[in-house]
């Protein structure tokens, strides 16, 4: 009988018996806690070290060459965009916006196979032009309220602007959303980065050794931002057919004292579902 190398419980809880924890120690298998958002909980190894060293060796590799990360890096940007561009031919209303937005993809992919990045920070800035595009196809959504005159909505919610949040003066920031589409998009990739997460410790990396995403803080989890990227924009599409589908409340929404805009829990729950 071939026994894992590592056993990854999610959330719950239960008991364990220091038998049950000798036992694991003698077969060399890892018991590693998580919480319900990927983050460890608790690690029981023999060797003293959660991860799998080979793979934590290779990212530290592959982060300290230029031209290995790029490597890393270009499938997975590619991927973004070949995903972005689906959005945009798909999903995303007709627009002139939407209309650049298709051609600034389909050039970039064209870019990227023919004059291929010699950086990171290149590939990165390619990225950033089809994003930008992308969002701003989004303001062709119709976002449509019910029940305005009991629950009363801030004008700049009727449309859907920008990615950055207007609670962030100084820099541009997508996080504290300020617009309920930013506020269900960021809540959506919080369900995804914790999916992500999971997986990547479950299969014995290091989640802050980011090569993509090079800040290296043991909070800031930059290889799982790495590991997200292809799947933001299918993340996208749950949040894109809930707008197009759903008629919206101002119940749905929590607004703060700051102007930060938050989810009312049925509406966190669905998109938990979807």
């Amino acid at each position: 009988m071939s026994l894992p190398s590592r056993i990854v419980l999610v959330d719950g809880s239960g008991n364990i018996t220091l038998d049950a924890l000798d036992w694991l120690s003698e077969q060399k298998v890892d018991l590693i806690r998580l919480r319900w958002d990927g983050r460890i909980a608790s690690v029981h190894c023999a060797s003293g070290y959660a991860a799998d060293r080979q793979k934590v060796t290779w990212q530290i590799a592959t982060r300290a060459n230029e031209e290995n990360r790029l490597k890393f890096a270009k499938p997975l940007i590619e991927g973004k965009i070949k995903e972005t561009l689906y959005n945009l031919e798909n999903i995303l209303p007709a627009s002139h916006s939407r209309d650049k937005a298709i051609d600034q993809a389909h050039s970039t992919l064209k870019l990227l196979k023919e004059e291929p990045p010699q950086d990171i920070s290149k590939l990165l800035a390619y990225e950033g032009q089809v994003a930008q595009g992308y969002f701003f196809a989004w303001r062709a959504l119709d976002i449509k309220w019910k029940a305005q005159g009991k629950y009363p909505i801030p004008d700049e919610w009727k449309r859907f602007f920008s990615r950055s949040s207007l609670a962030v003066l100084t820099t541009p920031s997508n996080r504290n959303a300020t617009h309920p589409v930013n506020a269900m998009l960021n809540y959506a990739y919080t369900m995804l980065e914790s999916s992500v997460r999971i997986e990547a410790i479950a299969d014995g990396y290091d989640p802050s050794i980011g090569i993509m995403h090079d800040r290296m803080v043991a909070e800031r989890h930059s290889f799982i931002y790495d590991l997200m990227e292809p799947k933001r924009p299918i993340a996208d599409r749950a949040i894109l057919k809930l707008v197009q589908e759903e008629t919206f409340s101002g119940a749905d929404f929590i607004l703060q004292e700051d102007g930060v805009c938050r989810l009312g829990p049925e509406l966190a729950r669905l998109i938990a579902q979807s």
